[in-house]
């Protein structure tokens, strides 16, 4: 018997213009007044984002790369990379591969 299960899509984030063109974001740092914050609110952050700085970090390898647990998620990161003036989309990978079988 032959089990066809697929993997769902891994979700990264990568940047098409400027000098990050061709790069994935890797992290996305948050900070106010000067401190970092360790666990952004993003909802508030998204309502007034002029009141925070970012500090976006991009790998070249695909497989580095963030990986947000959603689409939702990931169009947050995008609004924020918006607003910073870089382009970035969101980028369906599919693992290669069999799934592991347990059991």
């Amino acid at each position: 018997m032959t089990e066809n299960t697929e993997f769902p899509p891994i979700l990264r984030i990568r940047c098409r213009s400027g000098e990050q063109a061709v790069t994935w974001l890797w992290a996305l740092g948050v900070s106010k007044g000067g401190v970092l914050l360790q666990s952004p609110n993003w909802s508030g952050i998204l309502q007034d984002p002029t009141q925070y700085a970012f500090h976006p970090q991009f790998v070249r390898a695909e497989s580095a790369a963030f990986r947000p647990k959603s689409r939702a998620v990931a169009a947050k990161y995008l609004r924020v990379l918006a607003a910073m003036g870089i382009e970035a989309e969101i980028v369906e990978v599919r693992p290669q591969g069999k799934p592991s079988r347990n059991g």
